[in-house]
């Protein structure tokens, strides 16, 4: 089962923010955790898979299939 986390940054922001959650079966699951918890407590979300900006986007879904393995990103889009 892969790790999951979200992953903040701009280019002015040098620090960005990360959000962990952990171990999840699939990347969709993942941003349903993400859009129900830290998103909505924040009021930064929902976010979507679905390009709805032609943007790219500072929010990026990281996967992990071990915690200390390669990392693959997916750029998340705020909703609208």
């Amino acid at each position: 089962m892969p790790y999951y986390k979200v992953h903040y940054k701009t280019d002015a922001d040098p620090d960005g923010h990360l959000w962990p959650l952990g171990l999840l079966p699939n990347r969709e699951h993942a941003l349903g955790t993400f859009n129900s918890t830290y998103a909505r407590k924040a009021g930064i979300g929902p976010f979507t898979f679905d390009e709805t900006s032609p943007f790219l986007p500072d929010y990026h879904l990281v996967e992990q299939e071990m915690l200390n393995g390669p990392e693959v990103m997916f750029p998340l889009y705020k909703t609208t």
